[in-house]
């Protein structure tokens, strides 16, 4: 530990570290080596072995599964959407952050096992007969009378991996000629998951609804008019909020890995109604939100806006926010972004590792110790206390286990590593906002 000089360091210090690049890493781009005071020598090993425990604590938590994580699973019951994406994304996230190639290596082997349990693919039928490119479930949890229905938000929370996949692998074309899964190139599997994220997308085109009257043009999504047996959701009726934001961030991703203004149209227009639901608490200078939309058009059997949405949902949709503000997409500004992280500097977090609250406003406790820290940890580049906060609970609750307990805490790993590198770090603009090193 260094105090306020806690910190992390940059790729060169990772390098240092580990040697020089073996085979199947990516040269990072030279960067201007700045000189360590001599005081400081201290603060920079520990971040080098912070650094170092991490990865040793994710590879450990991966070679647990197998290194399959629940790419096997299928999603008759949800198992599938309600954890591998987040072990997918990690592993892309942990590409950017130690550009160790056989990260992306093994996304590509899992995004391959995860449209191989597309309906399409497993020629599985879904309510309405058909064999659709999304993935069923039928959890009756979630669905009545064992039926199989796609959700919007499992389609987006499965196929933004992929888009991510090939947004990393398109932006450096060197990855697009390494050898994959079945000796495919890394860049044909990128081309291949965004021709198969396009077919989602487009079979939930039909549920898609815009309102291009108001100065900040809004879209948002209805669940599917001709199936009843969904729990908690109407015919038509508007869906909760996570699943508009993991939409969101859908498209976002899509943008980056297309350019296609088309899915910057959209992610603005989700963006923009996800604006306008919020809720603002002066005291805390923070934001937050209901489980259902409070909008006129609302249209449910529940009373609109009673539920306050809970910390897990709340990330996802406080990621989609950062994404935009990361990458300069509109709708979204520091202003705003400075409320979010107030959100869990003032609402959430506790002031003790392992306790956060149950909603956004503050209200309840929380469980599941520390997998909550996932999406909120890359708030570090907007409030670099957060990258203190997410250090402090991983370091004394999350890393000594054999297991994960929950993929989310694959993220927040991820998320760590990725948000906490050297400012002078230019391959990794955003991580530069945190000013999480030592001075």
């Amino acid at each position: 530990m260094c105090g306020s000089n806690r910190g992390f360091l940059g790729l060169v210090f990772l390098f240092a570290l580990f040697g020089s690049l073996e085979a199947g890493r990516v040269d990072a781009q030279p960067t201007a080596a700045r000189p360590a005071p001599a005081s400081n020598e201290g603060c920079r090993s520990s971040a080098i072995a912070w650094q170092r425990r991490l990865i040793e604590t994710f590879e450990r938590w991966d070679d647990h599964g197998g290194g399959l994580g629940f790419s096997q699973s299928d999603n008759v019951l949800g198992v599938l959407a309600n954890n591998e994406p987040q072990i997918l994304e990690a592993y892309i996230t942990m590409y950017e952050a130690t550009r160790d190639a056989k990260y992306l290596i093994k996304a590509a082997a899992h995004g391959v096992s995860v449209l191989g349990h597309r309906d399409d693919f497993a020629r599985r039928t879904d309510y309405s007969g058909h064999s659709n490119p999304v993935w069923s479930n039928r959890n009756p949890a979630y669905v009545r009378n064992d039926q199989l229905f796609p959700f919007s938000a499992e389609s987006a929370w499965l196929s933004y991996p992929l888009a991510y996949f090939a947004y990393v692998v398109r932006r450096e074309p060197a990855l697009g000629e390494m050898e994959g899964p079945q000796g495919r190139r890394l860049g044909e599997i990128a081309d291949w998951f965004v021709r198969e994220v396009e077919k989602t997308i487009a079979y939930h085109n039909k549920d898609w609804h815009t309102d291009t009257t108001r100065r900040a043009p809004i879209g948002f999504y209805t669940t599917a008019t001709d199936f009843r047996d969904a729990v908690g959701l109407r015919p038509g009726g508007i869906e909760p909020m996570n699943f508009q934001t993991s939409m969101g961030r859908l498209f976002v991703m899509m943008h980056l890995a297309t350019s296609h203004r088309s899915y910057l149209v959209q992610a603005r227009f989700l963006a923009n109604f996800f604006l306008n639901d919020l809720s603002y608490s002066k005291d805390r200078d923070s934001y937050h939100w209901h489980y259902w939309p409070r909008a006129a058009y609302y249209k449910s059997w529940r009373q609109p806006h009673r539920n306050v949405e809970d910390v897990s949902h709340g990330g996802v949709s406080i990621d989609f926010m950062r994404l935009m503000y990361e990458h300069r997409l509109g709708s979204v500004g520091q202003p705003q972004m400075r409320r979010f992280a107030n959100t869990f500097l003032k609402a959430i977090y506790r002031g003790r590792p392992g306790k956060f609250a149950l909603t956004l406003n503050g209200q309840g406790v929380a469980g599941g110790r520390v997998r909550h820290l996932g999406y909120y940890a890359a708030l570090s580049t907007t409030n670099r206390s957060i990258g203190t906060i997410t250090r402090d609970n991983l370091e004394k609750l999350g890393l000594e286990s054999t297991s994960a307990g929950s993929a989310l805490m694959f993220v927040a790993i991820a998320n760590q590593l990725k948000y906490l590198a050297d400012p002078q770090d230019a391959a990794r603009t955003a991580a530069g906002r945190a000013g999480l090193i030592c001075s």
